[in-house]
């Protein structure tokens, strides 16, 4: 059996490369916490628990770079059932 998972990146044009979560950088969607510096992993000023994809305006904190790509990995696994 074949289990397909399907993962979806950012990826920084400018550095040619996907990115952590750490090294993703934008606004938190949190309804009125709007902080402009959260991170791709959790925002610092709620404390909420975020994905980088659904960042507002995310950016790489390597090179301050605003144009990050979307990609949809697909990956299939060999899965043995016992």
């Amino acid at each position: 059996m074949f289990v397909t998972i399907i993962y979806i990146q950012l990826y920084c044009d400018t550095c040619e490369r996907f990115l952590a979560d750490r090294l993703v950088e934008g606004t938190c969607p949190t309804e009125g916490c709007n902080y402009d510096s959260a991170r791709g992993d959790q925002c610092e000023n709620c404390g909420k628990l975020l994905n980088p994809t659904e960042l507002i305006n995310p950016r790489c904190k390597v090179r301050d770079w605003f144009f990050l790509l979307l990609f949809f990995l697909s990956c299939v696994f060999s899965k043995t059932i016992v």
